[in-house]
């Protein structure tokens, strides 16, 4: 049995906050970029993306753990419906709600528009590359050696100053109209490019933007979000240019893509070739340049990083953090047990319940799971009212 409530949204929120604040601050330090690779990132921000989704509690299985007295008052006052409006009572939770709703469908909104609107820039201006040209040659070449087989569509595109993939009507390699390239050049654009869409770099770029969207108030989703720009750049920059002349001849293509970037058209659901900073193309560089070896402690790390993230995130479907259920100054030696004498619930228009000991407020809640079932509720405070004059 499965339940949504402000503890469970709370919990699991946290959960997905800390991993996030965690990942975004392992993947800025340079020296740990050999140990923790992309496919680490990935799967935790699957891990992420499902709790906020699933932002519930297993009934069977959770241990819950109150807060104290001085949070608790402020969580009843958070979750008591005191705002009237028309025929029903808001709380100021109600309101949190809507407004982090309402801005998460604003962002969501504008996205679907920029993809739209991305698309319909690609079908005005955008030309396919003739099937002879020199670059659909390169690109034939590049998945004749690939096991796995993709359609690929190739085309120029102007107002883009670097080479870009994106996703329309099925996977395409987006050119800048006057790019000049050398052949060999020009394989190692496209075989980048290429890269990105074998790795599905496309998708984990969308799911962190989709996170972004729904923590949109975590400056670290926006921290995490350039840092996967970049490290995607970087993963591929390592996966193709592995020997001494490679690596010569990618950095020169690189220069040659960044000589030619400038402020111009882009795409947040697109990748480029040169994502955009003199800081970005620099780490490149320096990651491309340099030797590091993985070892043994940073494997180390790696693992038990991996297990810490784990034990939080199931933690967050184990634990769950509740206000307690009767304040020290209600807790005398007449009071000691819930009876059906000194306790009653009263329903709001908003599906949570006020409940009352000795006929002062004790709390609001959302479930009665942890009250007796004899006790008496009412449907709503007239009804009180009524059987109470």
């Amino acid at each position: 049995m499965i339940r949504f409530s402000f503890s469970s949204t709370f919990i699991a929120a946290l959960a997905c906050n800390l991993i996030l604040i965690i990942l975004s601050l392992l993947y800025r330090k340079k020296n740990l970029l050999p140990y923790f690779d992309l496919g680490f990132l990935g799967f935790f921000l699957v891990l992420a993306a499902s709790r906020i989704f699933f932002p519930f509690e297993l009934l069977p299985i959770t241990h819950n753990i109150f807060w104290p007295q001085i949070i608790s008052r402020f969580i009843s006052w958070f979750l008591h419906p005191q705002f009237v409006i028309g025929s029903h009572t808001y709380s100021l939770w109600n309101f949190s709600v809507l407004i982090s709703s309402v801005i998460s469908s604003i962002l969501l909104i504008r996205y679907i528009l920029e993809i739209f609107h991305f698309h319909q820039w690609i079908r005005t201006y955008g030309t396919e590359i003739a099937a002879d040209a020199k670059e659909q040659t390169v690109l034939r070449q590049i998945l004749s050696s690939q096991k796995k087989q993709m359609q690929v569509q190739l085309m120029t595109l102007p107002l883009i100053s670097t080479p870009m993939v994106c996703r329309y009507h099925k996977r395409t390699i987006l050119l800048p109209e006057n790019l000049s390239l050398s052949e060999e050049e020009l394989y190692y654009v496209l075989r980048h490019e290429l890269s990105h869409l074998y790795h599905h770099d496309l998708e984990l770029k969308a799911l962190v933007h989709l996170i972004q969207i729904v923590y949109w108030w975590n400056p670290f989703c926006y921290l995490l979000k350039r840092q996967t720009d970049l490290l995607l750049e970087m993963r591929i920059d390592t996966s193709i240019a592995k020997t001494k002349a490679a690596k010569e001849t990618y950095l020169s293509c690189l220069l040659t893509v960044a000589k030619e970037e400038k402020a111009d058209f882009s795409s947040p659901f697109a990748i480029s070739f040169c994502t955009s900073g003199s800081s970005s193309l620099v780490k490149r560089f320096e990651l491309l340049t340099s030797n590091r070896n993985s070892s043994k402690a940073g494997k180390a790390a790696k693992v038990l990083l991996a297990a810490f993230l784990l034990i939080l995130y199931f933690s967050s479907f184990y634990f769950i953090i509740e206000a307690s259920s009767i304040p020290k100054e209600l807790m005398n030696e007449d009071v000691t047990l819930q009876t059906a004498d000194n306790i009653y619930i009263i329903k709001n228009d908003s599906g949570t319940y006020d409940v009352f000991l000795n006929n002062k407020f004790l709390e609001t809640t959302d479930s009665l799971e942890y009250y007796r079932k004899d006790l008496q509720i009412y449907e709503n405070y007239e009804e009180y009212y009524e059987k109470n004059e």
